[in-house]
Parts: structure tokens; C-alpha cells; sequence
């Protein structure tokens, strides 16, 4: 398996990975822009108004009529964040040419698609057309009002607004239901205009055609777009405030979601083994001594972030079970950087981690996926590669990663008739 990555012309780049393992080929093609309260929404919308059809076929039928020409392929909307970059723009699949004898690559065809939809949307006086507008963004205000219903991503997402508060880290990649509401024809018109003017595209394929084929098509699809000034987009560092805080939302929640939000230090390999000796599966120290042995809580885990250095240690508790949960999840996380990690547990946490790299491997598109995570990353390491780092890792190494952390943000999910008093929860009050 071959990774190759390319500048191919000002402002797009391009990410290959070569293999001969799969019958279907995946193709993502994002702009990458900065993450923004006030753009985020309307950003947001673009993929879907875009998809809606472009001038060579100006409306959903044709665009999927071309898709079954082309074997059943498909090219969906894009909506994604790392960090405080926000990716926008298609992810398509077909057939690998490795499986048809056509005169003309699906891949080629497939790239034209994209351009198309991409670059050459269908207008109405200037604009996107009206109906489409009003269409897309009833269902965006839809999708962004039923993240509350997945009660653990919607108060993962909370912590990080309240860990980074006026930072873009915590805005959702749909943004926010009343700046939806807002849209207008024009203002997602203008917000598309200044996508194109200067946002960087990445365009990443898996599949079986050459690094050095795929970057000659793209090239020649892409010639005509040409820009003077592209802007180079990277995920920042967060800004921690010192004190430490404890907070709360209230909804009508069956039981607490609880957050513990930590800084952590900026090494990549070594955090992801100790987020997973702390919460990586039913061999974690979570796991086995906050859910089994102690019974404190309905799951637990752990999430450790790259783009922000954050580790979060989060359970679902009974409302006055929260304290002494949270108490004993921080035991665990202290049990860690005081050196008390078995062999036994950190050899159970690489091989999680390795064996969660081993399925990215197991389709084209969770392969698409893991590189589309490392979009705005030059020279990522590869699956193998990053598998190979974390199986070097040693106790001292994730020992040293947890000294190093420290504790920001106690966050709660819950009802109203939880506990109130928010400094219990701090660790200098367990």
C-alpha cells in the first residue's frame, strides 16, 4: 500500500493511497476552512446545495442518472471538523478501474462530477436557486436540533465549548440552528464565493491507479480553476484558561452524562495509548474498575483529541452516583501517572489500538476515512506506521503523558433535580 501526496496545482492537494485490495475506489474532495461562529451554518450548507445539481444537470434526477451511468457510483455531501478546520465539499465512490475496461477512467469520470458540482452550480439571477435554499436548510436546522438526541456526542460537544469558550474548537460542523434560520440565497452565495476565492482544496483517493495517473487526471480536470491567493489552513492550538471549572446543562435526561476534560501533552502516539489504558475498551481501567467491580456507572471510556490536546474521561451515571463516579474516574487517571499500569493492561491497550488500525484497512472507505482525519496533516504517518510507533510505547513514556496532564473542566449532562453544587466536582474537593 502505496501513500503519495501531491501539490497538483496552487492550492489543491492531493493524497493517493495505492492498493489493489479493494473492487470499489473512494474519492473525497473537501475545501478546508476555518472553523467560525458566525460562517459555520452557512458553510455548512454549501455541499448540500451543490449536490442539489450543477448547469450540465441542474437538478437531483440528473445528477443521479449520471451516478447510475457510471455503474452505481456516488457522491454524497461532505460535512466535517478537525479541530477548528471545517471540511466541505463531496465523498464518492465507484467501481475501481482495475475491475472495467473503459476507453475513459471512471476515475476521470468521477473527477468531472466533482468539479462540476463543486465549481459550476446551478443559479437562479445570481444566486443559488430559492427552493433549494429554503429545502436544504429546513433539513440542516433538522440535523443540527437532533444532535441533542445523541445525548453522549451533544455533551462531548458542550465540554469542549465550555473547555474553550470564544474558541472555535467547541462550534459544531453544522454550526448553530438560529444562524440556519438566517440563510438566505445570498448570503450562502457569498459564503461560497469566499470559499472559492482562497480555500484550499485536498482531494484524497484510494484505489488502485497510480499515484502519478490520479495527479494527471486531477490536473486536468482542475485546470481552470486557478487562484491568485490560497490560504494555507491548519488546525491551531487551543488557549487553556488556568482555573480549573465545573458546570452543567440541564435537559430532560434519563441519567448524567459526565465529562472530565484534561489537558494533555502534545504527543500524538503516546496519548492515544494512555487514552486507551484509561478507556479504550472492556480491559481499560474505566471499564473494569468505575463500571464492573464499583458499579458507578452505565459506560465510560475515554477521548483523546489531537488537534485540541485534550483527553476527556466520560461515564453515564445515575444522578447521585455523579460525585463518587467522577471520584473514582479520576482515581483510575491518578493510579496511571502515579505508575500503577500492569504489563498486562498496556499490552490489552496497544492491541485495541492496533487492532482498530487493522479495520481501517478493511474497506476503501474506512481507509478514505482515516486519511480524510489527517486532511489538513502533511507527511501523516500511514496505519502500519502509526501502528508500529504505539507498539514501541513504553510504561514509562505513558506514565510520563499522564503526569503531564491536567485537569480543566468537570461537565455534566443531567437533569434538573441533579445536585447543584458544581465544586464537588472539582478534583481538589474529591
Amino acid at each position: 500500500m502505496k501513500t503519495t501526496e501531491f501539490e497538483v496545482l496552487p492550492g489543491i492537494f492531493l493524497r493517493t493511497v495505492q492498493t489493489n485490495r479493494f473492487k470499489t475506489a473512494s474519492l473525497a474532495a473537501a475545501f478546508l476552512s476555518p472553523l467560525k461562529e458566525k460562517t459555520a451554518s452557512v458553510r455548512a450548507l454549501l455541499p448540500f446545495l451543490l449536490r442539489r445539481g450543477c448547469k450540465k444537470l441542474p437538478d437531483l434526477a440528473s445528477v443521479n442518472y449520471e451516478l447510475d451511468y457510471l455503474y452505481g457510483a456516488s457522491a454524497e455531501p461532505l460535512v466535517h471538523k478537525q479541530g477548528d478546520v471545517q471540511y466541505l465539499g463531496f465523498y464518492c465512490s465507484g467501481i475501481d478501474d482495475s475491475y472495467l475496461s473503459l476507453e475513459k477512467p471512471m476515475l476521470s469520470s468521477l473527477l468531472e462530477l466533482v468539479h462540476d458540482l463543486l465549481l459550476d452550480p446551478v443559479l437562479e439571477d445570481g444566486c443559488f436557486k430559492s427552493d433549494y435554499v429554503s429545502g436544504e436548510k429546513e433539513n440542516l436546522v433538522n440535523a443540527i436540533l437532533s444532535e441533542k438526541n445523541e445525548k453522549l456526542s451533544y455533551a462531548y460537544q458542550r465540554s469542549l465549548r465550555k473547555m474553550f469558550p470564544n474558541q472555535p474548537f467547541g462550534i459544531s460542523a453544522l454550526g448553530d440552528a438560529k444562524r440556519a434560520r438566517e440563510i438566505t440565497s445570498e448570503s450562502a452565495y457569498s459564503e461560497y464565493q469566499a470559499l472559492l476565492k482562497q480555500a484550499p482544496l485536498t482531494i484524497t483517493y484510494c484505489g488502485s491507479m497510480s499515484p502519478q495517473s490520479v495527479a494527471d487526471m486531477v490536473k486536468n480536470v482542475f485546470s481552470d480553476f486557478l487562484r491568485d491567493i490560497v490560504s494555507d489552513v491548519q488546525c491551531t492550538k487551543p488557549f487553556f484558561v488556568e482555573e480549573q471549572r465545573a458546570c452543567h446543562d440541564v435537559m430532560d435526561v434519563s441519567q448524567t452524562v459526565l465529562f472530565v476534560g484534561m489537558k494533555a501533552p502534545e504527543d500524538e502516539v503516546i496519548m492515544k495509548v494512555l487514552s486507551a489504558v484509561l478507556g479504550g475498551g472492556t480491559a481499560s481501567k474505566l471499564f473494569l474498575n468505575v463500571r464492573e467491580r464499583a458499579s458507578l456507572c452505565y459506560y465510560t471510556g475515554s477521548v483523546y483529541q489531537p488537534r485540541q490536546n485534550t483527553i476527556c474521561l466520560y461515564a453515564g451515571v445515575e444522578d447521585e452516583k455523579t460525585s463518587l463516579a467522577c471520584e473514582k474516574m479520576l482515581d483510575e487517571f491518578k493510579n496511571c501517572a502515579e505508575g500503577r499500569i500492569t504489563e498486562e493492561e498496556l499490552k490489552q491497550a496497544k492491541q485495541v489500538l492496533v487492532n482498530q488500525l487493522k479495520t481501517t484497512q478493511d474497506t476503501a472507505g474506512s481507509l478514505l476515512s482515516y486519511w480524510l482525519e489527517r486532511a489538513v496533516d502533511r507527511n501523516a504517518k500511514t496505519p502500519e506506521e502509526l501502528a508500529d510507533a504505539i507498539c514501541k510505547v513504553t510504561q514509562e513514556q505513558v506514565v510520563a503523558a499522564a503526569q503531564a496532564c491536567e485537569v480543566k473542566l468537570v461537565y455534566r449532562l443531567c437533569g434538573k433535580e441533579a445536585v447543584s453544587n458544581e465544586r464537588e466536582y472539582l478534583p481538589e474537593h474529591q
